[in-house]
């Protein structure tokens, strides 16, 4: 009863995902909750499952470079909590054009039901697609995502939109490689003197969100606060600690994690981060780099506070010491709590305070090649 509730609460979340020819050879069925931790050896095709179903969720148009993607399975059916369902497969263009020539066949067989205009059509395309069919034959076929995503539309731009977002937000996090960025990049994103991470760019744009979210915040108080009726007792201190809810928790999270480091956090009016060590102001550059993720993560899921999220998560525990991966799923979970967490990991202290319901193992899930 109780995750038939929340169901209903977070009608856009995660029912099931069901993938064919995940990595060539299985057919993957998985019943999702609210928390979703999902283990297994290596190569065994955990965090291809989560790239695969944000694929289908955010359309073709997500994926930035598709090399080796398509080898990675055949077709992916995602369900809502609401029914919705998403599928995307993996096409080629000979294929298609196939299935057109076949359709266009079967059309002209039926001569007596068609004008004469309408036949002189169909068979001009006929021809026109098996001339480039046959172009198509010379040539290695070209490989794309299809399917039904009902959440995708074209503006009267021309541009392709996701109404996905009206509804939820949608986050990734991936294991982290302390990468210096482009000569160019470096460039633009120094103080002069020391080079920054790619995770240092990365936190920097967060905090600027973090920013916008506390004006969009206390914009949104303000506006609340004019339209109270003149019975309402609510004062707007309150008004605007209700609406602060989550950034409160989020320094109060960061806060206790850091306690252990000496470190402590705090956010100005305007929504700057301030970081003290040792009663000296450090930049967020000078922290660890597993201190660097944690903080990284911790920002991703404030500012998607704003509406329901589906989280990502792959391999969240790497550079965190045993007592913060134990407890960063109550963390998360507090910070934003409304979100749905989907995570692959290697370690079983994510899961052991409380969460070890929410673990599956990838083998559960999986049948080999052959039939569901």
């Amino acid at each position: 009863m109780k995750k038939a509730i929340r169901q209903l609460d977070n009608p856009h979340f995660i029912k099931r995902i069901e993938i064919e020819g995940l990595l060539g050879k299985k057919n993957i069925i998985w019943d999702l909750d609210d928390v979703n931790v999902l283990v297994g050896h290596n190569g065994s095709g955990k965090s291809t499952i989560l790239e695969i179903v944000k694929t289908a969720l955010l359309g073709p148009n997500y994926l930035e470079n598709s090399n080796g993607f398509f080898n990675k399975f055949d077709n992916v059916k995602v369900t809502l909590n609401n029914g919705i369902v998403v599928e995307a497969d993996v096409a080629n263009e000979a294929k298609n054009e196939n299935n057109m020539l076949s359709i266009i066949r079967t059309m002209l067989q039926k001569r007596d039901t068609l004008k004469k205009s309408e036949r002189k059509e169909l068979e001009h395309v006929y021809n026109l697609l098996s001339e480039k069919k046959s172009d198509l034959g010379k040539l290695s076929s070209k490989k794309f995502i299809a399917g039904v995503n009902p959440f995708l539309s074209i503006d009267k731009n021309g541009n392709e939109k996701n109404n996905i977002f009206n509804f939820i937000n949608i986050e990734s996090i991936s294991t982290f490689d302390m990468i210096l960025l482009s000569k160019e990049e470096q460039d633009n994103n120094t103080d002069g003197e020391s080079n920054y991470s790619q995770l240092d760019i990365l936190i920097n744009k967060e905090i600027v969100k973090l920013s916008r979210l506390i004006l969009k915040t206390n914009t949104k108080t303000t506006e609340q606060y004019s339209l109270k009726t003149i019975n309402d007792k609510i004062d707007i201190l309150s008004l605007s600690r209700n609406n602060l809810t989550s950034i409160y928790s989020f320094i109060e999270k960061l806060n206790d994690f850091f306690s252990e480091e000496e470190k402590t956090f705090k956010l100005k009016d305007d929504g700057e981060l301030i970081i003290d060590s040792h009663q000296r102001r450090i930049l967020p550059k000078e922290l660890s780099s597993g201190e660097k993720q944690l903080l990284y993560i911790f920002l991703k899921v404030v500012n998607s506070s704003d509406k329901p999220t589906i989280l990502f998560l792959d391999e969240p525990e790497i550079s965190m010491h045993l007592k913060w991966q134990q407890g960063l799923i109550d963390a998360l979970r507090s910070i934003n709590s409304s979100m749905q967490i989907i995570a692959v990991s290697h370690s079983p202290a994510l899961i052991m305070k409380g969460w070890m319901p929410s673990m599956t193992d990838i083998k559960q899930i999986t049948n080999i090649r052959g039939g569901f």
